[in-house]
């Protein structure tokens, strides 16, 4: 009974350490943008 539910736990560990790269992706992404976006505000600025 232990060793079957803490096979069922590692799975389900597996799949969320997955989902969770796929998300720390989207998020890196996501601030590799902003990082982009801020950095092109920043060099507008002084030509204002």
């Amino acid at each position: 009974m232990l060793l079957s539910s803490s096979l069922g736990i590692h799975i389900l560990n597996k799949n969320l350490l997955k989902r969770q790269s796929a998300f720390l992706k989207f998020v890196y992404f996501l601030d590799d943008a902003g990082k982009i976006s801020l950095n092109s505000r920043i060099s507008k600025k002084p030509l204002r």
